[in-house]
C-alpha cells in the first residue's frame, strides 16, 4: 500500500523562517488515508475468506433484534470454545442504528451489545448490510507486517517535494472458527 504527496516549497521556507517544524494537512491526510487503506485490504481479506462461517442477520430496525443476533452470534463463538476478547465491527449506519434507546429498559442497544463483547468498532468501509463479530485473540487472528510504514523522499518538482508513504502487510487467520460475518438476509 502507498500514498503519495507532496509539500510546498513555500510551506518548507516558511517552516524554516519561523524555526518550526514542517507541518502541512497534505502529511495528515496522507496518513489517513494509509490508514483507511490499510483498514479496507484488511477488512477485504477477511470477507472474502472462504473459510469464514457466514451468519444471516436482520437490518437491525427492529428493537432488540441487534441485541438478539450479536447474542446468538457471540454463543456460536462460545460453543466452538473460541478465546475472548471478541469485538464487533459494524458500519456507521449500523452503528447509529445501536444508539436508539430501547423504550422497555431505557438502555441504549449500544449498551446492551458491549455488555456481550469487548468493543463495537466503526468501519466506514464495512458495507451496511454486513456486520463482522471475531475474537482477537492472537490465537485466532493476527497482522504480519512486511514493511512497517516508511516514508521516502522522491525529489523537488515544480515547486513541491514529493513524498511516498508506504508499508506492506497481511492479515493471517489462524482459526476462521474466530470469526463470523454478520450478513443481512435477503
Amino acid at each position: 500500500m502507498s500514498i503519495k504527496f507532496t509539500i510546498s516549497q513555500r510551506q518548507v521556507e516558511y517552516s524554516r523562517a519561523r524555526g518550526e517544524r514542517i507541518y502541512s494537512t497534505s502529511i495528515d491526510q496522507a496518513a489517513i488515508r494509509l490508514a483507511y487503506q490499510e483498514d479496507g485490504a484488511i477488512l477485504s481479506d477477511l470477507l472474502s475468506n472462504a473459510k469464514v462461517r457466514r451468519v444471516a442477520i436482520t437490518s437491525w430496525e427492529a428493537a432488540g433484534s441487534a441485541v438478539d443476533e450479536v447474542s446468538r452470534a457471540v454463543n456460536m463463538l462460545f460453543m466452538d470454545s473460541i478465546p475472548e476478547p471478541y469485538v464487533l465491527f459494524v458500519s456507521p449506519s449500523r452503528y447509529t442504528k445501536l444508539l436508539s434507546v430501547v423504550e422497555r429498559t431505557g438502555v441504549m442497544e449500544l449498551t446492551r451489545v458491549k455488555s456481550l463483547v469487548k468493543d463495537v468498532v466503526v468501519i466506514p468501509q464495512l458495507m451496511d448490510d454486513t456486520a463482522l463479530l471475531m475474537s482477537v485473540h492472537g490465537s485466532i487472528i493476527d497482522l504480519a507486517i512486511g514493511a512497517d510504514t516508511a516514508l521516502v523522499y522522491l525529489g523537488p518538482e515544480d515547486g513541491v517535494h514529493s513524498f511516498t508513504l508506504w508499508e506492506t502487510l497481511t492479515v493471517r487467520v489462524k482459526d476462521p472458527r474466530g470469526l463470523l460475518v454478520l450478513k443481512l438476509s435477503s
